[in-house]
Parts: C-alpha cells; sequence; structure tokens
C-alpha cells in the first residue's frame, strides 16, 4: 500500500514538472518568438478558416497565468488580391479546461477597428470575401403587400432550427469596437451603405445569451440604432430595438424593400419583442412620425396623406400569426383621394384602432373596430374593414358610420 501510494506521489510530481516546464516554455520561449513561426501558421489560417486571410504579425500577451493569442493587421483578400475586410487587432483566448479534452474553444473573441465589406454580385450572390453568403437577388418591382403568416412562420421555424448551433459555436465572449460595415450592391448599382461605430457585446453564459449591440447609420437614414437582447438555452428571452430619427423611403436606395413612405421620419421608434422555446411569442412596436406623407400619383386616381404628428403602435400576443392589434392617432390628417372624395378633406384629432388580419384567400384585410374623427364642420365616427378584392385595383372597404 505504501509503495502504491509512493508511485502515485511520484507520478503526479512528474506531471506537476511537466506542467511547469511546458509553461516557461511557452512563456519565455515561443511567447517571445512566436512571429518566427508566421509562415507556418499562415498556411494553417488559409487552410482551416480562409485562403484569404492574411495577418502582419502574430503575438502572445499574458493574463496572469493565461495566455492570449494577438493577430495584429488581419486583413481578408479576394482573389485578385484585393482587401474585403480588414480588423486591426484580434485577441483570442482559448479554454484551456477545454483543450486538455482534445476539444479547442475560443473562450473570448475580441476584434477592434473591423471593417469588413460585404457586396451582392451580378448574378445576385451575396458574398463577403468571394464566400456566398446568401442568394438574394434584386427585384426591380415589388409587391406592397406584407409577408404572410405561413411565411412568417417559415422564417421563425428556420431560426428557431439554428439556435443550438449559435449556442455551439459561439465563444463565450465576443467584443466587436469601433468598427465598420459597408454594403456594396454590383446588382442593382446603388450607392454604398456605411454602418460606423459598430458596437458588439455577446456574453454567453449557463443561463444562456445576453447581447448589447449598437450603429451609426448615414445622417440621412437613422441616428444611433441601440439592440439589447437576452436569450435562455430554452429559447425563452426578449429583444429590445430603439431607433431615432428614421427616414425608412431612404432605405430604397439599398434595399429591396416596399416602402409606401413619400416623406417624413419616424422621430422615436421601440420594437420589443418576445420568445418562448425559440418561437416569437410576443410583439410591440411603438412609433411617432414627423411630416407624415404617403403620395401616390396614377393618373386620375392620386391619394395623398399628410400627417404633422402620427403616432402608430402594432402589437400582437400570438408571436408571428395573425391577427396583429393596432392603434393610429394623429392631431390632424389631410386626405386627398380623386376617386373616394370631390374635394381634399382635412380630419382632426383622429382615433384608429383594429387589428390586421387575412381572408381565407390569405389575402391582406384591415378590421376597423373604432375610427374617430372631428371634422371641420361635425365629428366622425365608424367601424368596419378593408380587404384586398379581385374586381376592384383599390380594395373593398365596408364602413359603418
Amino acid at each position: 500500500m505504501r509503495n502504491t501510494l509512493r508511485v502515485v506521489g511520484l507520478v503526479v510530481l512528474i506531471l506537476l514538472l511537466l506542467l511547469v516546464a511546458a509553461f516557461f516554455i511557452v512563456r519565455f520561449y515561443l511567447a517571445p518568438n512566436l512571429d518566427q513561426w508566421r509562415p507556418e501558421l499562415q498556411a494553417w489560417l488559409h487552410k482551416e478558416i480562409h485562403p484569404g486571410l492574411h495577418v502582419d504579425k502574430f503575438e502572445i500577451s499574458w493574463h496572469g497565468m493565461e495566455p492570449e493569442l494577438v493577430l495584429l493587421g488581419t486583413k481578408i483578400l479576394n482573389q485578385e488580391n484585393q482587401a474585403e475586410g480588414s480588423v486591426e487587432q484580434i485577441n483570442v483566448q482559448m479554454n484551456w479546461m477545454q483543450s486538455f479534452s482534445g476539444r479547442i474553444q475560443v473562450q473570448d473573441l475580441r476584434l477592434d477597428q473591423a471593417q469588413l465589406i460585404i457586396y451582392r454580385d451580378q448574378q445576385g450572390y451575396v458574398r463577403l470575401a468571394d464566400e456566398a453568403i446568401l442568394y438574394n437577388p434584386y427585384q426591380a418591382k415589388l409587391e406592397h403587400n406584407l409577408p404572410t403568416s405561413r411565411e412568417l412562420q417559415e422564417r421563425e421555424a428556420k431560426f428557431k432550427a439554428q439556435l443550438q448551433q449559435v449556442f455551439d459555436y459561439l465563444p463565450a465572449n465576443v467584443h466587436l469596437s469601433r468598427s465598420q460595415i459597408v454594403w456594396r450592391d454590383e446588382q442593382r448599382q446603388s450607392p454604398e451603405l456605411v454602418l460606423d461605430e459598430v458596437q458588439f457585446d455577446l456574453t454567453q453564459g449557463l443561463s444562456g445569451l445576453q447581447l448589447n449591440a449598437s450603429i451609426l447609420p448615414p445622417e440621412n437614414l437613422a441616428g444611433p440604432i441601440q439592440v439589447q437582447a437576452d436569450l435562455s438555452r430554452l429559447g425563452k428571452g426578449r429583444a429590445k430595438i430603439k431607433l431615432n430619427h428614421f427616414y425608412p423611403q431612404v432605405l430604397r436606395h439599398w434595399l429591396d424593400l416596399p416602402v409606401l413612405i413619400s416623406q417624413g421620419y419616424m422621430q422615436e421608434a421601440r420594437l420589443s419583442i418576445g420568445y418562448q422555446q425559440g418561437s416569437v411569442a410576443d410583439f410591440d412596436w411603438q412609433s411617432k412620425w414627423l411630416d407624415f406623407v404617403i403620395h401616390e400619383d396614377q393618373g386620375e386616381q392620386a391619394l395623398d396623406i399628410r400627417a404633422d404628428v402620427l403616432d402608430v403602435n402594432i402589437a400582437s400576443n400570438n408571436g408571428v400569426s395573425l391577427p396583429y392589434e393596432y392603434s393610429v392617432a394623429a392631431s390632424n390628417l389631410g386626405v386627398i383621394s380623386d376617386e373616394v372624395f370631390r374635394h381634399p378633406l382635412t380630419f382632426f384629432g383622429v382615433q384608429a384602432k383594429g387589428r390586421y388580419t387575412e381572408t381565407a384567400e390569405l389575402q391582406p384585410r384591415i378590421e376597423i373596430d373604432l375610427l374617430r374623427a372631428r371634422l371641420p364642420s361635425g365629428s366622425l365616427q365608424a367601424q368596419g374593414a378593408w380587404q384586398v378584392d379581385s374586381n376592384s385595383d383599390n380594395g373593398l372597404l365596408d364602413v359603418d358610420a
């Protein structure tokens, strides 16, 4: 028994000495001379990550007893050897306890002063450094209809299927600071969309994910955009998005969106989305518009709707499934519709609420529970519904006043 304990103690002592020796070798020999192996490290990056990844210098810094790999001057090159992305500094800290079990896992990833160029080529493929991310061809003509309930449910199911992969492959901590994202569209030949001051903090723990992010779009598009989110491993959580001075009509320069707004902007907007088991459980969208204008000129059927101040709220407790509850309020609302009214009309103190849903034929339908407004002489109170009708270009309106 005593001999057995002596042998076990000797083995433990030898292992400790080997660990100490390995630490001193890494700390005082490999770390200061790491850049000598840059060609070998560069070849490994080309093979395992991306063939266009180039690093100017490799270093190792220390946080107490833990080493951290530092990549300086990282560039992503395309086939023409042109830079389509760069990161001034990348800090990678490994989970050394996992490495002993044969699994290499990044514990902490920090990127500073990154610039990524994402573009859509002439064939409609969205790419980053020649790698196709998705296929999304430009459509010259777009329908103004919102996505159907079935389409939204399909997108939600796809997100739910990818949720576990996010937990499996993401490092415990990801931090992106002082960065820039550039969008180019070769197929549409639109101007560049530059997103500055991109900040991104993602933390993954036993309870789930926590995200804080902010983006500075072009001045003519919006003010700073802020995102906060938390999501448990069971798929429960909430995401919040905050917008200020947002001009959605400007998005038509870059994205394929059916935006009806001709003029005006959102002074502020808030979106809150709740999740249960990886599916959207509820959402609440609140927005305040200033100088709101919708204008469509179709010959003799011109339509012009204007409001100085417009509050629009849309919410659902059924996830992405219809119906959606809405409420609209405007201090004054001017309407010009040659087909409906003989003369321009101005409504004051407008209030409306109801729900957006679909017919049995999956056509949009807006139900009006209450419509209240003051006229220059008298007042109006009504309820009813509007829906798409195959026999009418403007749909079918049924109102009880």
